[in-house]
């Protein structure tokens, strides 16, 4: 429900600037669509397409082989060539810890009906949102500004500290075995997040001067690699037949679980050029990609008897695999801004509401530990990741820097 929420907050500003914008546009004073075809304007600013540099709306040239064209400097160009890069900063709920809190309980509940002695952990404190930076670039071809094709690469690379990091909490009741505990049961300790698309859009003049809808689709290949820290801990009673009276913890050790997919992703594309040098865009996509989960590493535990002190050191192996899918929608709102017909910078909002689902999931926790009962992978298959439904969501405020060539 938060997620519907946001999003439709979301939609509502989209809409709430469109409609300013299209109030703005329509204040009297000097047209940009006016500057005669083949003149060079005396301020290079105000020089550029039609209503862009980025090819705004058809110019209104009387002569109909004219308004296919992109203007720069005077000149009429059917062709642009665009670089961009850029950075942002934002938020992410990712799909490890929001699947951790509902899939470790549950898979700890169905091995307890098998063993007398285990009981269900409970989650008590759901992970949150990671914060982190990203990094993005890319390269764009338009044909008379309608055709665009474009390949573009979004990298985010953030470790998680103890200021920025994102952790899920359990409890586990006492029983004639253990004591009760509560401990921190995951944490992500890195976040790296890979996505390529190649993109193929339309864009064709609707409604009014300045406007374009269309529609877009693209190849999305996607990788995320999640450094995980599984804080383990566990306390044996004084009846407990095996390391009676001792305190298990995890002391070191990350598991990387990585998942590599691809998809497509296609949807509706606005854009509504206000002034020649200021416009905005706004893109609507179903995103849809599948792919392996795989996971695997050590984690180092040190268990210490409560009455003489004695410590020792035991290794726990989880592993896991599987197939996985990610589906939902992604939102694109940007205001672009352009200098002397060649250069851009844009200001951008992305939103990302997806779920997770796995096709197949199989897991086990190998240790040198005898009972261990703080393990988050499933005992064989995953009933709890199977579940599915697992939310993933993203929110960005991002910068895009831009140079064009024409020809």
């Amino acid at each position: 429900m938060q997620a519907l929420n946001r999003t439709l907050i979301f939609v509502v500003l989209l809409f709430g600037l469109v409609a300013a914008g299209s109030l703005a546009a329509q204040a009297p004073g000097p047209s940009p669509e006016t500057e005669p075809a083949g003149e060079t304007p005396a301020d290079p600013n105000a020089a550029g397409e039609a209503e862009g540099a980025d090819g705004g709306a058809d110019a209104t040239s009387d002569d109909p082989t004219q308004n296919k064209r992109l203007i720069y400097y005077g000149r009429r160009e059917k062709n642009r060539i665009r670089f961009t890069f850029g950075f942002g900063r934002g938020e992410v709920l990712p799909g490890v810890i929001s699947e951790a809190s509902s899939s470790w309980f549950l898979n700890s509940a169905i091995r307890s009906s098998t063993d007398s002695s285990y009981q269900p952990v409970l989650p008590v404190a759901p992970g949150g949102i990671a914060k982190y930076w990203s990094f993005q670039t890319g390269l764009e071809f338009v044909h008379i500004d309608r055709f665009f094709i474009s390949y573009n690469w979004y990298r985010i690379k953030q470790g998680l500290g103890n200021s920025n990091s994102t952790t899920v909490s359990f409890f586990h009741p006492a029983n004639d075995r253990f004591r009760w505990s509560f401990f921190e049961g995951v944490r992500l300790a890195t976040y790296i997040e890979d996505r390529r698309n190649l993109e193929f859009k339309y864009l064709h003049p609707a409604f009014f001067r300045g406007f374009k809808i269309g529609g877009f689709i693209a190849r999305e290949w996607y990788r995320e690699e999640n450094d995980i820290s599984y804080g383990s801990f566990q306390a044996s009673s004084g009846t407990a037949p095996v390391d009676p009276n001792s305190t298990a913890w995890s002391v070191g050790g990350v598991v990387p679980g990585n998942y590599d997919m691809k998809g497509w992703n296609l949807g509706l594309a606005f854009r509504y050029k206000i002034f020649h040098w200021f416009g905005m865009q706004y893109k609507l996509g179903i995103v849809d990609r599948s792919g392996s989960y795989n996971q695997g590493g050590l984690q180092t535990l040190t268990v210490s008897n409560d009455l003489t002190g004695a410590q020792r050191l035991e290794g726990l192996f989880p592993f896991a695999a599987g197939n996985a899918k990610d589906s939902g929608l992604r939102h694109q709102l940007e205001a672009e801004f352009c200098i002397y017909c060649r250069f851009t910078i844009t200001v951008g909002l992305l939103r990302e509401d997806f779920t997770r689902d796995y096709d197949s999931y199989i897991g086990r926790t190998f240790g040198t530990i005898p009972y261990f009962y703080s393990e988050k992978t499933a005992a064989g298959l995953g009933i709890g990741e199977l579940g599915g439904g697992h939310e993933l969501t993203k929110q960005e405020i991002y910068f895009k820097f831009g140079t064009d060539f024409f020809f």
